[in-house]
Order: C-alpha cells, then structure tokens, then sequence
C-alpha cells in the first residue's frame, strides 16, 4: 500500500485472511508483543529505502511482466505454472531479438 498498491494490497490481505481462515491460524501473542506495528513500519521503510521499487504505473516490460504475472497466478493457480513457462519463452525471445 505504501507504494500505490491499495487495490492489491486488499485482494492480498483478503487471501491472507482466507487462509487463516482455512487452517486455523491465530496471532500468537508473542507475535504480537515482539513485532509491533512500529517495528513492522520501521522495517518496510528501511526496505523501501534499500530497493528499486516499481509502483502500479511502472511501465517497463519486466514490471508489466511481474505485476501481470500476480494476476494470472490469482486468475488461474492451477494454470499458472504453463503461463510463467510461455511468459518467461516470450520474454527471453524479445531480449534475443
């Protein structure tokens, strides 16, 4: 979300939740004594400061190609793994030409 992912970051947290749900899971307290929302923001902001980012207006191919890729898995999870195959193919072909 801090990168301009608000729709995404809602579909995530959604799936998040569903699997959760699914098996059970709960916050173990220690969890929540050792990883404080101020720990968790401290650690995305050094990460955010320590990589190139791309937003959702990031247009090169590569970025194009990872985002678009996140859709396809939650479109398709049993396809996905034929689709990443042709997408990488197509990819190293347009490097090559």
């Amino acid at each position: 979300m801090r990168i301009g992912f608000t729709t995404e970051t809602g579909r995530a947290r959604d799936r998040w939740d569903e699997f959760t749900a699914v098996c059970g899971a709960t916050r173990q307290s220690v969890f929540v004594r050792c990883c404080t929302d101020r720990l968790l923001d401290t650690i995305c902001d050094a990460a955010l400061a320590g990589v190139r980012v791309a937003g959702p207006t990031t247009a090169d191919p590569i970025h194009r190609l990872l985002n678009s890729a996140w859709d396809e898995f939650w479109r398709d999870p049993a396809g996905y793994t034929a689709w990443e195959r042709k997408a990488v193919e197509d990819m190293f072909a347009r490097v090559a030409a």
